[in-house]
């Protein structure tokens, strides 16, 4: 397994040569020297857009040059997928900081939603069942009402976090 989180230039992938001429690698010539592997770009909506051109002609061409001149191939034992917030058409209200993918990059990927996985979130709350209740009420009125608002894993880690503090409200607000 290869991790890649948030690009910022080519270079994050192609790698390059330091000022004595040492190729620096990267994960994505790790990847693909490796005899198998799953490349995981995460967060891919929050990357530069130029900083994916080097992944979209691995992509399109099965190949990639990188900055030692070496060319590595993408076979049928490296798969690549990536992850982010957005549907990578640009910022929503809920994720404003996220880039406006290019459709190159976009039509690389078939794009799926995934929903919070109940097992996770029944086993962050333990037996404070009534947590996830609340949580479940308030996705549903906020969805019904169109208000935005991000309630996964770790806001229901903090709402279990808050409750273990045993805190009387009602001595806080007087």
């Amino acid at each position: 397994f290869f991790y890649l989180n948030t690009l910022y230039t080519k270079y994050d992938i192609t790698g390059f040569m330091d000022a004595t001429g040492k190729f620096i690698e990267t994960v994505a010539y790790k990847f693909l020297k490796s005899a198998k592997g799953v490349l995981m770009l995460d967060e891919i909506d929050n990357s530069q857009a130029e900083a994916l051109i080097p992944i979209n002609a691995l992509l399109a061409n099965g190949y990639l040059t990188f900055a030692n001149g070496e060319t590595l191939y993408l076979d049928e034992n490296h798969k690549i997928i990536a992850a982010g917030n957005t549907n990578g058409q640009g910022a929503t209200e809920e994720y404003n900081g996220r880039y406006k993918m290019d459709e190159s990059t976009r039509d690389r990927f078939a794009f799926f939603f995934i929903d919070y996985d109940k097992a996770v979130e029944e086993a962050i709350v333990g037996n404070k069942k009534d947590i996830l209740s609340f949580i479940y009420d308030l996705r549903t009125i906020c969805k019904d009402s169109q208000i935005s608002i991000i309630l996964g894993y770790r806001a229901i880690n903090k709402l279990v976090k808050f409750d273990n503090m045993n805190i009387d409200l009602a001595t806080i607000i007087d």
